[in-house]
């Protein structure tokens, strides 16, 4: 569980904030235990993270892929440019926009 603080929320007062919160990373799950002393486990990732981090790898591959036409397209053939070029479109029906 993560808690609220700030933001509205009185000194000293504390609420729960809801799976899907937003959060990235979540306090290692010995924290929820009860006990006492340091914890030092580190932070659990969730799926959001890990999503953006596929998302990343994926635009970086593009690029890649953008550079090496940009430097090596004139030794393909005009089908091998074309076939690679179109591996650079997005289609509509992934991304409309940078707002859709």
């Amino acid at each position: 569980m993560s808690w609220v603080d700030g933001y509205g929320v009185a000194r000293g007062e504390k609420r729960p904030f809801a799976a899907g919160d937003g959060r990235l990373i979540y306090p290692p799950e010995a924290c929820f235990d009860g006990g006492r002393g340091p914890v030092l486990d580190g932070p659990v990732s969730s799926i959001r993270l890990e999503a953006q981090r596929d998302g990343i790898e994926d635009y970086e591959y593009l690029v890649l892929l953008k550079r090496l036409l940009a430097e090596n397209g004139s030794t393909l053939n005009a089908d091998e440019a074309a076939r690679y070029a179109k591996l650079l479109e997005v289609p509509s029906a992934i991304s409309g926009g940078l707002t859709t």
